[in-house]
């Protein structure tokens, strides 16, 4: 496939020079998992009170498209609801369907209408080419082998019609880990390594251990890599940074956070 030039890339943070993202920032909440969901990140404040700032621009992007936007790992429902609050029709994903029923059921008749329920793994979903408006996936890629990253980004690809607008979110290397896991991630940076954000059991705080679930690890994204995959799938770049929220640690909000990621681009 072609790699189309990008837009500028607006990154917070350079890897390189900014020591703030040296050090680690404790998350309140668990990565959403294909095969385990974790319930304290659904039954947390984050994800019922407010949309993080790219989930909000995604929404002010898309607001009004013609075609649909799929919400992938929509967990709760948060942001299935401010997309329908927003007008757009929705074709909304979770691994449970029970999960998707029970949103559907707190929708109005009119809301209901507008949205298509599609329970199952995103990765094995089915969806016409150049059929969607946009796409929203919230902090679940970590689970993904990097080859299944760059095979979604393609599928992410084909499924946008032009001009569709592309929103993902994700954990970072700084997420939950200990310093030692930061010094190992910046040293495979430093010397290249194509994936340097693997995180296993062991890079962990103390708290965190034992929930890593069945695969006893996850992947860490940051600006450089995420922005990358979505270049290599012919995505033109408008956002990409690390940030974080309100509700990234017991400290006052600090618009330097680095735990998590996200990008905002456009077929």
């Amino acid at each position: 496939m072609a790699v189309h030039s990008a837009e500028p890339i607006v990154t917070t943070f350079s890897l390189a020079t900014n020591s703030s993202c040296n050090m680690h920032i404790a998350h309140g909440g668990d990565v959403l998992v294909r095969d385990k969901f974790i319930t304290d990140l659904n039954n947390g404040k984050w994800d019922n009170e407010s949309l993080d700032p790219y989930c909000s621009e995604f929404v002010s992007l898309v607001k009004g498209a013609s075609r649909p936007v799929a919400d992938l790992g929509v967990g709760n429902g948060f942001t299935t609801k401010k997309l329908l609050e927003a007008g757009v029709r929705v074709i909304a994903n979770d691994l449970k369907p029970e999960r998707l029923d029970e949103i559907s059921r707190s929708l109005s008749a009119e809301e209901r209408g507008r949205l298509t329920l599609a329970p199952g793994d995103a990765l094995q979903l089915v969806i016409p080419s150049a059929s969607l408006g946009g796409i929203l996936a919230t902090r679940w890629i970590n689970v993904l082998r990097p080859y299944e990253c760059r095979l979604l980004m393609n599928d992410f690809y084909r499924w946008l019609a032009p001009g569709g607008i592309l929103c993902i979110t994700a954990h970072t290397p700084y997420s939950n880990t200990t310093k030692e896991a930061v010094d190992l991630y910046l040293r495979r940076k430093y010397i290249g390594d194509e994936w340097p954000g693997v995180v296993t059991e062991d890079m962990l705080q103390e708290s965190r251990r034992g929930k890593l679930w069945s695969n006893d690890w996850i992947y860490g994204y940051d600006p450089d890599i995420l922005a990358r995959e979505a270049i290599l799938a012919g995505f033109r770049v408008k956002k990409c940074s690390f940030y974080g929220t309100r509700y990234v640690s017991t400290d006052e909000f600090a618009d330097d956070a680095c735990n998590l990621v996200g990008i905002i681009a456009r077929k």
